[in-house]
C-alpha cells in the first residue's frame, strides 16, 4: 500500500509547510506565517505532494469532469434552439387545430396596408361546417378584429372570395351567405339583412340561399328566396332580375346600350374536350350603359374561312355565333396567336392581366404564368411555375389560384396553401406561412 503524505496550503500566506498544533485535532499552524488554520476533509491538499500514481489519478479525474461539462455546454448550444423551435411548432400545431382545416385565405389592400383574412372550417360535433374567420396585420400578424363564426349544415359546396368593381371584398360561404369585408371595423358584414330590405318585394320571404353568380355577370349575386323564386342581383348597379326574364332582358339591354368597355378572355378556338381544347387570348369590346346590369356573353371563336350564315365577323380574322353580337359583343382583337391549353387568365388588376397556361395538352406539362401590361399588351414578367416552388409542389401548378391587388397579385398553390404577394412586376414582396 502506498502511504501518501499531505500537505495544506495556508489560507493565509498559501505557503505549504505547516505542522500540526498539540493537543488541538484538525488545527494546523503556518511555519511562514504563524497563521493557525483548520485541516479536514473539506481543506485541499497539495497535489504536488502525493506520488505520481496518485497525482495521474486525480488529475484524470479532474480532465474528466472539465470535459463532461464542456460537452453539456455544447450539446445545450445545439438542443436549446431545437427545443424553442419545437415548443414553437406545437403551439403552432394546436393553434391550427383549434381553429380547424385551413380552407381559404384572401388579402385586402387600402392605401399601401394589408390585411390577411384567413378561413378555418371545423366540423361540429352536430355535423355542422363551422367556419371561424382571423383577420390580421400582413406584416406583423397581429390581430385586427375578434374571429367571427359561421355555422351551415354540412354541404359538398365550399367558400369563394371575390372582388367586385367596387372596391370591396367578398366572400360566399357554401351557396348560403355572401359577406362583405369593412375594412374600418376589419370584419365581414352579412348581406342577407341588406338583400332583404334594399328588395322587400322580392326577397321578403326569406332567403334559402345567395352565392355568386358566374363571371359572365360581374358584380352579381344569384338569390333563390324562401317560396322557390331565383333572382339575379345586381349588387353594385342596386337591380335585381328575375332569372326567367334575365336573358331577354340582357338582350334588350344591349340594343339599347351606346358605350363599349374593353374585356380580356381565352376565347376557345375548338369544341370538344377541354384538356385539348386550343385557346387564343384576345381583348374584346362589349356594350353597356353606365349605372347598368353587365352581361358578357361566352363565345367561341371560328376562322372567317368556317364561319356559317348565322355567324358574324368580329374582327381579328375571325367570327362568332350571332347570338354573342345581340348579347353586346361588338369586336376583338387577337392578343397572342399561338394557341394555348387549358389556358386562363387567373386575376387581373387597373394594369395587369395575370395569365395561366400549358404549352402541350399534357395537363400541368410546360405550366406558364405571365404577366400582361394593359397599357401596350405586352408581356412583363413570365416563369415556367416549376421555377416557382412555392406554387410548383401542387401538382406543377394546374390548382394555381391568385386575387388582383392594386399593387400585385396574392398567389397560392391551391387553396390549402398560405401563398405569397407579388408586385406588378413578378417581384417577391411577403411570403405567408400558417400561425
Amino acid at each position: 500500500m502506498v502511504k501518501t503524505s499531505r500537505t495544506y496550503f495556508c489560507p493565509q500566506c498559501g505557503a505549504r509547510r505547516s505542522h500540526p498544533v498539540a493537543g488541538l485535532s484538525g488545527q494546523h499552524v503556518c511555519e511562514s506565517c504563524g497563521t493557525t488554520f483548520a485541516v479536514g476533509t473539506g481543506a485541499t491538499p497539495d497535489v504536488t505532494a502525493l506520488p505520481l500514481q496518485a497525482h495521474r489519478q486525480l488529475l484524470d479525474r479532474y480532465r474528466n469532469a472539465v470535459i463532461a461539462v464542456v460537452l453539456a455546454l455544447v450539446a445545450a448550444m445545439f438542443l436549446l434552439p431545437l427545443l424553442v423551435d419545437l415548443k414553437k411548432s406545437s403551439r403552432t400545431v394546436a393553434a391550427a387545430q383549434s381553429r380547424g382545416r385551413a380552407d381559404m385565405s384572401a388579402l385586402h389592400e387600402a392605401g399601401g396596408k394589408f390585411s390577411r383574412i384567413d378561413v378555418y372550417k371545423n366540423r361540429t360535433d352536430q355535423n355542422e361546417d363551422e367556419y371561424r374567420i382571423e383577420v390580421s396585420d400582413m406584416q406583423s400578424g397581429a390581430a385586427l378584429s375578434q374571429p367571427q363564426f359561421y355555422r351551415f349544415p354540412w354541404m359538398q359546396n365550399g367558400g369563394e372570395f371575390k372582388n367586385f368593381s367596387d372596391g370591396n371584398l367578398y366572400l360566399q360561404l357554401k351557396e348560403a351567405t355572401v359577406l362583405r369585408f369593412d375594412p374600418g371595423a376589419q370584419q365581414f358584414v352579412d348581406l342577407s339583412p341588406l338583400l332583404m330590405a334594399q328588395f322587400p318585394s322580392e326577397l321578403g320571404v326569406g332567403l334559402a340561399g345567395v352565392r355568386f353568380s358566374y363571371d359572365d355577370r360581374p358584380d352579381c349575386l344569384q338569390v333563390v328566396t324562401n317560396d322557390g323564386r331565383k333572382y339575379h342581383v345586381y349588387w353594385v348597379a342596386g337591380q335585381i332580375l328575375d332569372a326567367e326574364v334575365a336573358s331577354q332582358l340582357d338582350e334588350q339591354r344591349a340594343a339599347k346600350a351606346r358605350q363599349t368597355r374593353k374585356y380580356y378572355r381565352y376565347a376557345p378556338l375548338d369544341k370538344g374536350s377541354s384538356l385539348e381544347k386550343r385557346f387564343l387570348l384576345v381583348q374584346y369590346w362589349n356594350k353597356y350603359e353606365n349605372g347598368q346590369p353587365q352581361y358578357l356573353t361566352h363565345f367561341e371563336l371560328k376562322p372567317l374561312e368556317e364561319a356559317g350564315s348565322f355567324d358574324r365577323d368580329v374582327g381579328g380574322g375571325y367570327a362568332v355565333s350571332h347570338y354573342s353580337v345581340t348579347r353586346g359583343l361588338v369586336r376583338l382583337e387577337v392578343i397572342d396567336a399561338t394557341p394555348r391549353f387549358q389556358a386562363e387568365v387567373l386575376a387581373e388588376n387597373a394594369t395587369r392581366l395575370l395569365l395561366s397556361y400549358s404549352a402541350t395538352p399534357e395537363q400541368g406539362k410546360g405550366r406558364m404564368l405571365q404577366l400582361l401590361d394593359k397599357q401596350n399588351n405586352q408581356i412583363v414578367w413570365s416563369r415556367d411555375v416549376a421555377q416557382i416552388p412555392l406554387l410548383a409542389r401542387e401538382r406543377g401548378g394546374i390548382y394555381a389560384r391568385a386575387q388582383g391587388l392594386p399593387s400585385g397579385f396574392f398567389m397560392q398553390g391551391s387553396s390549402l396553401e398560405p401563398g405569397y404577394l407579388m408586385d406588378n412586376q413578378g417581384e417577391l414582396v411577403h411570403e405567408f406561412s400558417w400561425r
